[in-house]
């Protein structure tokens, strides 16, 4: 948590931009610019670095699946992948990124879909 604020107030006051990770990933095809591409891997090898240090590395799907459950898993995944990435594109953002930087600018967009995004969760999960 600690982490990812300061992150967020790194990038909102020494480099003056808001860091949407739904936003970067978006624009690497319309606005191909290098900082965007630098963002990106940058992100995945932080992310590969920190599951080997801590272990986490698994093999996906495992081995003991057979061929028709990887086909039901990648699908899953696959779709899953999809609507989250439609959800975020439509909400100009995605949860975390409205929860640090929407709710610290102080953004209206943000304060109305943080609590529908938590009262959301909490209908579905009950």
């Amino acid at each position: 948590g600690v982490l990812l604020g300061c992150s967020v107030v790194f990038k909102t006051g020494a480099l003056s931009g808001v860091m949407g990770i739904s936003n970067y990933t978006r624009c690497l095809i319309f606005q191909a610019e290098m900082k965007r591409y630098a963002f990106t891997i940058g992100m995945i090898i932080a992310g590969l670095v920190m599951s080997f240090v801590y272990g986490a590395v698994e093999p996906l799907p495992p081995p003991s699946f057979d061929t028709n459950q990887r086909v039901k898993l990648f699908l899953r995944l696959g779709i899953g992948s999809f609507i989250v990435g439609l959800g975020a594109s439509m909400q100009h953002g995605c949860t975390s990124g409205h929860g640090l930087t929407g709710l610290a600018r102080l953004s209206l967009r943000s304060w109305v879909a943080v609590p529908t995004f938590m009262a959301a969760g909490m209908l579905t999960a009950t």
